[in-house]
């Protein structure tokens, strides 16, 4: 599913012309972590050691809005968390697990 969302985003950035209006948005972050893990010594135990990646709500989205005339915008918002670490997330790699919405906007 993570190659599909990134497929994605790069179909969206290479056909950003397509949008000659210029009212759609990609955005996202990309917030990852190299991790060392270290639960210590107990006893005669020794420790244990973990490297690890982690992806710290990295995400992805898409925004726009479109006037409808007299003052009146369409709004939308469509935001996918991603798992840079290759982990299964508690939230799948699906579209719209974040902040998503359809909705107006108007100037009064």
């Amino acid at each position: 599913m993570q190659k599909k969302i990134i497929a994605l985003a790069i179909a969206a950035a290479i056909s950003g012309p397509a949008f000659a209006d210029g009212n759609v948005t990609v955005y996202g972050v990309a917030n990852a972590s190299f991790d060392l893990v270290d639960n210590g010594s107990i006893g005669a135990t020794s420790g244990t050691r973990n490297n690890k990646i982690s992806s710290n709500a990295s995400r992805i989205g898409f925004k726009g809005s479109e006037d409808l005339g007299e003052g009146l915008k369409a709004v939308w918002q469509i935001e996918s968390l991603i798992s840079l670490d290759g982990a299964a997330a508690a939230t799948p790699d699906t579209l719209g697990t974040r902040n998503t919405y359809v909705g107006l906007s108007g100037d009064n």
